[in-house]
């Protein structure tokens, strides 16, 4: 007895239960979410955006539907950029998701062990960095696993799970502790048959979820509906299902919502409420089509056909599944075995033996590969043999219900329930040929399951009552104790506030009478002082506004000056330049470009009312343009500039415009020989406070011919050497692919403080 009580809590729960709807561990994403980030995925870009991109690509094609290997080559490719970006960034919670997004590729692959291993290296960087979230997500996913690694198929809880739930609550993470509850919870039911253990643990999330508001309570509600069924509960079974139902709808959330009402009628039909089954099979059809659920569709249209058999509507059951596998054709084994099933139904109870003989013997072609659909093969071979049965057709009665009981003698525990009604079947076979002995066994036989379904569902609705009680009388002791607990809170708190009013008041009484003789007496020195003060500062404020003024019109003027100097200086070289050939012609030309480049910055501080600072955008945009249209050969090189808006004091900006116009110069006359077209990257940017990165690079010739390598000695590169130290800062040539020039320098400190200064 003991043994088939075990079964039966097995039966109970899976017989008829669908496919178990979980919440993803991870924010649902879907083909639209992943067009979105594939228009901003750019894996060049190391930072923290681009690698969540990489992350969540990643693991939609690992989770998509359907185990395909070019999901999997695409899920490693974006894992592998993950990886790359994580190394750049060399944060551990990079790491973290990134062995994680690799756990669950290999565990998609069937390399459970190494997927495992994976897991626990990621938790162990999240425990060394104290982020007990990500530690507890890696637990998790190891929990899931582990079945796998133990070849049980899951049928267990692991402990992992109570260690990625001990984390979420130290992390205070009190969303991931109600999902992780109600996932043990499921698996508690589903696996373990401890039914009440169940309930208890999808309570206590439900309760955690309530706390934070959360939308999404329907997968909850959900496992709270069949483990309640499971228990017998049938009232609060309903209140679950709908609450699940309903909460679906309200959040939008409606991937599961078919599943929910599929489900309530089938509560329904047990409690002999055929009408209002059908109801809730219909709703659960429409949703299916309006998801887009071909299979969720024929599970309900199966559950509509047999329900109308069942009330004798055999012609009515036919007119309603006829266009829905017109339209939803069978497209795979669970598909064709629901066609086979229904079909095998319908021409049952029209009478047509033979033509429903010939589905059950193609549903029979199924048995070797398909084990999750055993018990629809039994139920086909126990309503055949009732059938044949009421139709006096007694040798063929006792061959499909000898069948069907071959199949409830084997390990599979969800036949066991359906052996009540072979049982009652093959007593009144047995009756009918005259086989007494036999058929008293059959009826004891049939009375000892019956007897102890009913015995299994009174005992755990009775444990499932007592575990909301306690959990009721909990909270109600915990608001008792949390009410009383407040009011002497509140009545220390009055009288504390009483003592101290009264030596609060009386001290304060006493410093108000002084404080007003005091500034009674002051107040009139003081008015005088402050009419002198006054008269003061608003004299020296007006000089000092005048002078500042008249500073800055000087200022003006002499970089208004320097810039007419210097273009009179370039015009006397152009006009020198005239006479010159060859190397002479060359350096005058130079020259006057290193001239233009001073002469700019003077043009744009007097231009501007800030006199000490130069915008380098602006600037370096400038400048490169000028360079671009002094070169006859410019038009072939496409230039692209990444320059942030950064403010240099003059002191810097020159030196910085002087390097900038040599090396742009260099790539206009030797990084693309012949009118070669080419590309010019200029980078400039502040790499942390006050440190800043200049970068020019070509995809030219290079340094590697015998004369542009006697460039690195030239007056040009020992000039950008010489301007890099006056900077303070490192000057770095590399010849690779063309050549790149970076220089790092940081900003003058009385500058940076000024900055500072303007900007708070």
């Amino acid at each position: 007895m003991k043994l088939l009580r075990g079964f039966l809590l097995i039966v109970v729960c899976f017989i008829y239960s669908p496919a178990w709807c979980i919440e993803p561990f991870y924010p649902r994403y879907g083909a639209k979410d992943a067009q979105k980030d594939l228009a901003g995925y750019k894996p060049a870009r190391a930072d923290t955006s681009q690698f969540m991109r990489a992350v969540r690509l990643g693991r939609y094609h690992v989770y998509k539907p359907g185990e395909h290997k070019q999901d999997l080559d695409s899920a490693h490719s974006f894992y592998l950029a993950a990886l790359k970006i994580s190394g750049q960034l060399k944060t551990a919670r990079s790491k973290v998701d990134a062995l994680n997004l690799l756990g669950a590729i290999l565990y998609e692959r069937g390399e459970h062990a190494r997927a495992s291993a994976l897991h626990e290296e990621a938790a162990g960087i999240a425990s060394r960095t104290g982020d007990l979230s990500s530690e507890a997500e890696c637990w998790y996913l190891r929990g899931e696993i582990q079945p796998y690694i133990r070849h049980d198929s899951g049928h267990s809880v692991s402990p992992f799970y109570q260690k990625s739930l001990e984390l979420f609550r130290k992390a205070k993470n009190v969303r991931y502790q109600a999902y992780v509850l109600a996932r043990i919870g499921g698996l508690q039911g589903q696996f373990v048959q401890d039914y009440p253990g169940a309930l208890a643990n999808l309570l206590e999330s439900q309760r955690l979820y309530k706390s934070i508001r959360y939308p999404r309570m329907h997968y909850v509600y959900f496992l709270a509906t069949e483990m309640a069924w499971a228990s017998g509960m049938y009232s609060e079974a309903m209140r679950y299902g709908e609450l699940a139902i309903e909460s679906s709808r309200s959040s939008g959330d409606l991937h599961d919502l078919a599943v929910y009402l599929s489900f309530l009628g089938k509560i329904y039909d047990e409690l002999q409420e055929p009408q209002k089954a059908l109801v809730y099979y219909k709703l659960s059809v429409s949703q299916s089509i309006a998801d887009g659920n071909p299979n969720q569709v024929l599970i309900s249209t199966r559950r509509i056909v047999k329900n109308l058999l069942a009330s004798g509507k055999v012609d009515e059951a036919r007119k309603y599944f006829a266009p829905i596998f017109a339209k939803y054709p069978p497209r795979n084994i669970d598909t064709e075995i629901i066609f086979l099933d229904v079909m095998a139904h319908y021409h049952t109870y029209k009478g047509q033996f033979d033509i429903a003989e010939k589905f059950i013997r193609q549903f029979l072609k199924y048995e070797p590969s398909v084990n999750s659909f055993l018990s629809f093969e039994l139920q086909l071979h126990q309503s055949v043999g009732k059938l044949y049965l009421h139709a006096g057709r007694l040798a063929m009665a006792r061959k499909h219900l000898n069948e069907a009981s071959k199949w409830v003698t084997t390990s599979n525990p969800q036949a066991v329930i359906i052996n009540i009604d072979i049982q009652k079947n093959l007593y009144k076979l047995d009756s009918a040929q005259g086989n007494y002995a036999l058929a008293l066994e059959h009826f004891r036989q049939f009375k000892i399951l019956s007897d102890s379904i009913y015995s299994v569902r009174k005992s755990l609705q009775i444990a499932g009552i007592q575990i909301q009680f306690d959990l009721k009388k909990k909270e109600q002791d915990i608001q008792t104790l949390s009410q009383q607990n407040k009011a002497q809170l509140a009545r220390l708190a009055q009288r504390e506030f009483q003592r101290n009013a009264m030596v609060g008041g009386t001290l304060l009484l006493t410093l108000l009478l002084l404080s007003l003789y005091v500034l009674y007496r002051n107040k009139q020195k003081n008015n005088l002082e402050l009419k002198s003060h006054q008269q003061v500062i608003e004299e020296s404020n007006t000089r000092l506004t005048r002078t500042v003024e008249e500073k800055q019109l000087l200022v003006r003027e002499i970089h208004h000056r320097v810039k007419n100097n210097l273009q009179t200086v370039i015009s006397l070289l152009e006009s020198q330049a005239f006479y010159l050939e060859n190397d002479a012609l060359t350096a005058v030309k130079d020259s006057q470009s290193r001239i233009h480049a001073m002469s700019l910055i003077h043009q744009k501080l007097y231009l501007t009312e800030n006199v000490t600072s130069i915008n380098m955008q602006v600037y370096i945009e400038e400048l490169v343009s000028h360079l671009g249209s002094s070169h006859p050969d410019s038009g072939q090189i496409s230039v692209e500039m990444q320059i942030d808006e950064i403010y240099l004091d003059v002191a810097q900006a020159i030196p910085l415009g002087l390097i900038i116009n040599e090396a742009v110069t260099n790539i206009f006359k030797y990084a693309f020989p012949n009118g070669m077209p080419g590309e010019m990257l200029i980078r400039f940017s502040e790499i942390s406070e006050g440190r800043y990165t200049l970068s020019i690079h070509d995809n030219g010739i290079g340094l590697n011919t015998e004369a542009n390598r006697a460039r690195t000695g030239s007056l040009g590169m020992n000039l950008m050497k010489g301007l890099s130290r006056e900077l303070g800062g490192d000057f770095i040539l590399k010849s690779d692919h063309g050549v790149k020039i970076t220089v790092q320098f940081a900003s003058l400190p009385h500058f940076s403080e000024a900055m500072h200064a303007h900007q708070a």
